[in-house]
Parts: structure tokens; C-alpha cells; sequence
């Protein structure tokens, strides 16, 4: 009688399925989103083809003319930076999530709590939003030339509750446009 444990492979060998070394090193059974990845929740298993969406329409740079918009309190921008010049200015490095190939920036609706040792100072408070005298411009180039940042400085005549030489919190709101 023929040995049924033992299974005849193309190449001339033999698959013993007794082996529990040969079954223990076998691969897992393949399962779509389990141990096979997806493209958008799309399976990679079957027949057919997956179109993957025309994505001309994404910039890979800020341009002229574009905007980033931060909203109030939640959605708004949650960023550090320090005091200096006695109290009077901040100073904000906020990071680009892609360069920019403008020169200039401006901000309109521009507005900022601020919070040091917590104590909201310079007037703001938890759902106060003031509008300080600033300044704003691109800053840190990267090596094609495109700006990676935007450096803002807000002069304040309220100073009270401030720590000069110090480090300060702050959620922005605002319209970043870029020209």
C-alpha cells in the first residue's frame, strides 16, 4: 500500500505532511486587511484592476495665493516659542507641512491666547483671543529655495503675568495667505 503521508512535489521531492517542522514553516492563510495590506480599504486579492485616483490636483508646494487656516480653541494652532525685548515680544516658528514657493506671507482674523507658567498672559485668557501688533514672514529655506516656516512676532503693550527670557504657549487662529 502507497505511503499517503507523503505527498510528491514537481521538482522530484517529496512533502512528508506528518513533518510538524514542514507544517509549522508553511505560510498563514492569506486574509485581506489581516496579514494582506489594502489600498484605501480596497482588497489586493482577486482578479481585475485597481485604479488609483488622479492626483494631478495635489500640489506638492504652498504657491502665491494659497491659505492655511487655523480656526479657534480646538481647531486652531497649538504652537511654543519664547519672550524677549522685556517682556514686550513673542517670538513663533510655526513649521510648513510642505514648502513654499512664495515670498511673503500676511495673516488676516489673526488672534492668540497665550498661556506662561500657567497664567494666561498679555490680556488673553481661556476663550479670550487678543490681536497683538505682529510681524510675519517666511523663513528657513530648504535646498530648492522653497521656505519651510513662518516666523511671527507679536509685540504686546500688556505684559502682565510675563517671565521675560522665557518659554510661551500659544493657540493661534487665523488666515495664513501666501503672495
Amino acid at each position: 500500500m502507497a505511503d499517503i503521508s507523503k505527498i510528491a512535489l514537481p521538482n522530484g521531492n517529496e512533502y512528508d505532511i506528518k513533518d510538524s517542522t514542514a507544517r509549522s514553516t508553511k505560510q498563514d492563510t492569506l486574509v485581506s486587511g489581516t496579514n494582506i495590506k489594502t489600498i484605501n480599504n480596497t482588497s489586493l486579492l482577486g482578479s481585475g484592476n485597481i485604479t488609483i485616483e488622479d492626483a494631478s490636483d495635489i500640489k506638492l508646494y504652498y504657491e502665491p495665493g494659497d491659505s492655511i487656516t487655523y480656526g479657534e480653541y480646538e481647531s486652531g494652532l497649538v504652537i511654543t516659542g519664547f519672550v524677549t525685548s522685556s517682556k514686550k515680544e513673542d517670538h513663533y516658528t510655526i513649521p510648513l507641512a510642505k514648502p513654499c514657493t512664495a515670498s511673503t506671507v500676511s495673516i488676516t482674523n489673526f488672534g492668540i491666547i497665550c498661556r506662561q507658567n500657567a497664567n494666561y498672559v498679555h490680556g488673553t485668557g481661556a476663550t479670550t483671543y487678543k490681536t497683538p501688533s505682529y510681524t510675519a514672514a517666511l523663513t528657513g529655506q530648504d535646498s530648492d529655495g522653497a521656505y519651510t516656516s513662518i516666523k511671527v512676532v507679536c509685540t504686546w503693550s500688556n505684559t502682565s503675568n510675563v517671565v521675560n527670557n522665557a518659554p510661551i504657549a500659544a493657540n493661534i487662529r487665523g488666515v495664513f495667505t501666501f503672495a
